[in-house]
């Protein structure tokens, strides 16, 4: 299975889940920013979790099949037509060689998820295929894509094996299963849940409060190591200084003016900034979503709710894999 970019938008990019074994050598994890959404499109091709995907950031996207491909797209600020005819988001399909597939940016969102039956070919970096921009590491040649870019596919799972194998189509066709996002995940919320951080203490009892009920403003300065919030400056209590101690996806760091920064998938692993929150891992996917102009809110939860929610979100991943390979081997399902 092959393709050719034609137009490969403002930013596309390889990811996967990252590089999660080397934090402690200072190596940003990177990898996509909508964890979620990236996962469901493999889940629906019978990919591994963690194969390569094409992460496709707030412009039009277009590629054309040089065979016939198995595919699926997710996210929720996307749609995608295939010869002009408009196919389901969050679902899988055969397309067929010669064609020409367009992925269009909606208002919900920023960010889109293709997926190829056995993930996309990439020589790992580390561990990982995701790209690392700052660094011109992993990816496609450590770069974002650009037109004329040809990719394939990967190694087949026994379950994508078994999905190519039972299509007979030769024509444009659509699968009998797909994922509700809205289930597991509400993309349209924006109280966004966090525990509190290390240094909250360290704020004034004034600055938490705001913390818990002001609105924040994404700022246009914001990309994919982190979002600059606009707000009421964030007022400390105590000025010590702090060693550079570490961070992740998700921690919210408050600069010497008081404005917070929520760092994202490229964030450093270590910073100097108090640490005030850290987003819950289930809310991370909504704040993958946001663009300039967003205003959101924080609610400060137990670790506990964290955990539940957590717990929650995994199993329901467990259920749709489930979904899928009972559907695969359902003589109706194609």
């Amino acid at each position: 299975m092959e393709i050719e970019i034609i137009k490969p938008g403002l930013l596309s990019t390889i990811q996967d889940k990252g590089r999660l074994n080397y934090r402690h050598i200072g190596v940003p994890v990177s990898g996509a920013m909508d964890n979620f959404a990236a996962s469901v499109a493999n889940i629906l091709l019978g990919n591994e979790e963690n194969a390569a995907v094409i992460e496709i950031s707030l412009s039009e996207f277009s590629f054309r099949a040089l065979s016939n491909i198995v595919v699926a797209c997710t996210g929720p600020g996307f749609r995608w037509t295939v010869d002009g005819v408009e196919i389901q988001m969050w679902q899988a399909a055969f397309i067929p060689a010669g064609s020409k597939i367009v992925l269009q940016p909606k208002h919900e969102g920023v960010r889109a998820y293709l997926a190829i039956a056995g993930g996309w070919y990439i020589e790992p970096v580390l561990e990982s295929k995701s790209t690392y921009l700052p660094l011109n590491m992993g990816g496609y040649q450590g770069r974002a894509l650009q037109a004329h870019d040809m990719l394939s596919n990967d190694n087949l799972t026994d379950l994508a094996k078994l999905i190519v194998k039972k299509i007979s189509h030769t024509i444009l066709h659509t699968f009998h299963w797909g994922v509700q996002p809205q289930s597991i995940i509400d993309y349209s919320k924006r109280k966004i849940r966090i525990i509190g951080g290390q240094e909250l203490s360290w704020f004034t009892k004034d600055s938490i409060t705001d913390l818990d009920q002001s609105s924040f403003v994404v700022d246009v300065l914001s990309n994919r190591m982190g979002y600059q919030l606009r707000s009421k400056p964030l007022q400390r209590s105590n000025e010590q200084e702090l060693l550079s101690t570490a961070v992740t996806m998700g921690t919210i760091q408050v600069s010497n003016n008081g404005s917070p920064i929520l760092l994202m998938a490229d964030c450093q692993t270590t910073g100097g900034y108090p640490r005030i929150g850290q987003v819950i891992a289930t809310d991370l996917p909504v704040c993958a979503q946001l663009k300039p102009g967003d205003e959101i809110s924080f609610e400060i939860v137990s670790l506990e709710e964290a955990e539940n929610s957590y717990r929650n979100y995994l199993n329901e991943l467990m259920s749709l894999y489930t979904m899928i390979d009972l559907r695969v081997n359902s003589e109706d399902a194609y």
